[in-house]
């Protein structure tokens, strides 16, 4: 699940849990290594998992008990996973949920993460309280069409920009799709780099799409930055002052300011992290030094973190703004794999 190849959507997911399965660590063992599925598939699919889980526990089931397993089972998960600004909040709703020892876990729980699961009808913006009325993970395509119309620069995508996008984004696939089917005619110039061969990653799927794209290696990109009209990203996190993005990404956008390209963060609401919980990068980056160099001779340092924090200064940002009031209000776990309120 952690190589580079695309993963299948999450919608399955709930289907094949059904059947008997291991301690709930083992049943999400494959979910925490995975680095290439969205944030979206990959906190749909877990929900899936842990609500056929929930379903299992026993009537008498107490909230101890909840506690107790949900943190032993994420632990490793939100290790994985937990710096991922949607996985955060996963995590700090799971622990609000305690605080709503009126009701029994298995009740309280299996409904919370229904809505997680089936919440794409629901119109509304969600409190950031377990159990509220409102969409968990929000619609993207809106944020996209944004993108295209009007831009984070107040002018929309003119016929046959080339667009400079960075890293792999759900957000910016669709609004490329949507600029595609818009007879707009966009060009893409992106780079490969990084550990999950990001740059063909993006590449494979907007030339499926029919969408035109140049690749080139990532420490190209700064010299050809007067090509691009303007600069696509996403993040998978934002604090509200800095958002994750791949290495090399703040100079790239400092170079950018310099020759007057505009750059366009593509943004939404669940990628902004929940209050007190701090914007960090990958630990598996750290850890699995073997996918920038496998069999390193000793005595070469390897530098392997391939994400780090870039000032939003830097961008105009294109969705949300930043968390709701209430939603910024979610309660911080007590440790970075905590669920505990």
């Amino acid at each position: 699940m952690h190589s580079s190849q695309e993963k299948a959507t999450w919608t399955s997911a709930e289907d094949e849990v059904q059947r008997p399965l291991g301690a709930l660590r083992d049943r999400l063992s494959e979910l925490a290594l995975d680095r290439t599925s969205s944030s979206r598939e990959l906190v749909l699919e877990t929900c899936a998992v842990l609500r056929a889980w929930v379903h299992e526990q026993p009537l008498g089931w107490s909230w101890g008990e909840a506690v107790r397993e949900l943190e032993e089972g994420l632990e490793v998960w939100a290790e994985g996973q937990g710096w991922r600004g949607t996985a955060a909040r996963l995590l700090a709703t799971l622990g609000a949920a305690r605080r709503l020892d009126r009701h029994g876990p298995r009740e309280v729980l299996s409904e919370e993460l229904g809505l997680w699961l089936h919440g794409e009808a629901d119109a509304r913006d969600w409190s950031g309280r377990p159990l509220d009325a409102g969409r968990r993970i929000p619609d993207r395509r809106p944020t996209a069409e944004l993108a295209v119309r009007r831009g984070g620069i107040t002018r929309g995508l003119a016929r046959g920009e080339t667009i400079l996008v960075l890293g792999v984004s759900e957000t910016v696939v669709l609004a490329l799709e949507y600029a595609r089917d818009e007879g707009l005619d966009p060009h893409v110039l992106t780079g490969q780099g990084g550990p999950c061969a990001d740059g063909l990653r993006l590449a494979r799927r907007l030339r499926a799409a029919g969408v035109a794209v140049t690749v080139g290696w990532d420490a190209g990109l700064v010299s050809q930055i007067d090509e691009a009209d303007r600069i696509w990203l996403g993040t998978e996190a934002t604090d509200g002052r800095r958002f994750l993005a791949l290495v090399g990404t703040e100079s790239l956008l400092r170079r950018a300011r310099e020759v007057g390209v505009p750059a366009e963060l593509l943004v939404e609401t669940d990628q902004h992290l929940p209050a007190g919980v701090p914007l960090r990068a990958p630990a598996w980056c750290e850890r699995d030094a073997w996918l920038l160099w496998d069999g390193a001779p000793a005595g070469v340092e390897l530098r392997t973190q391939a994400f780090a924090a870039v000032p939003l200064e830097l961008v105009h940002t294109v969705g949300a703004e930043g968390p709701s009031t209430t939603g910024a209000a979610i309660p911080a776990p007590d440790r970075r794999t905590s669920i505990q309120a």
